[in-house]
């Protein structure tokens, strides 16, 4: 399911039953356990550089699919997190400054929670340790840089793991 077919099925059960949209609203424990735990947590990537999306179609990425997703994370107040290169953060600045502006203003208040990278997506097991370890440090630059935060949750793109990926997050 894409984000945006998400974002339609979501705010369409949302209109329909609007005591629960105030039962949200008011911090009642529908998306939390007894323990007053997230019941649900999502983490959703965004990503600019995917070989499909041409430059020309980045506005409309952002417009269909990222904007509807943090206005559905402000309204709902979802725990979710948001993973994101630093290459796609800069991509967000240049094409819509007011989207980056927005994900800096739920980050700040607590209403997502920004996962980490590095400033490019590759595969760490197949690139020298060295190489990841610059990409990694040039992704935190660009989240304290551009969101004023330095994410504590890391994603191991295209869940390629190796031990020796270990010391350098």
């Amino acid at each position: 399911m894409t984000v945006s077919a998400l974002t339609r099925y979501v705010c369409s059960a949302h209109n329909k039953e609007a005591e629960k949209r105030a039962s949200i609203r008011q911090g009642e424990n529908l998306l939390q356990n007894s323990e007053n735990q997230p019941a649900l947590y999502a983490i959703f990537h965004l990503n600019l550089a995917f070989s499909s999306i041409s430059q020309e179609q980045r506005k409309e990425v952002m417009e269909r699919c990222y904007r509807p997703l943090l206005a559905m994370v402000e309204e709902l107040s979802l725990p979710v997190g948001i993973e994101c290169t630093g290459y796609t953060l800069e991509a967000i600045e240049k094409e819509d400054p007011g989207c980056l502006a927005k994900l800096k203003s739920l980050l700040e208040q607590g209403t997502c929670e920004l996962i980490a990278s590095g400033q490019s997506q590759m595969i760490g097991p197949l690139i020298p340790a060295a190489v990841n370890e610059v990409n990694l440090s040039l992704g935190l630059k660009t989240y304290e840089a551009l969101l004023g935060t330095r994410p504590s949750v890391a994603y191991v793109n295209e869940q390629a793991w190796s031990a020796g990926l270990l010391d350098l997050y």
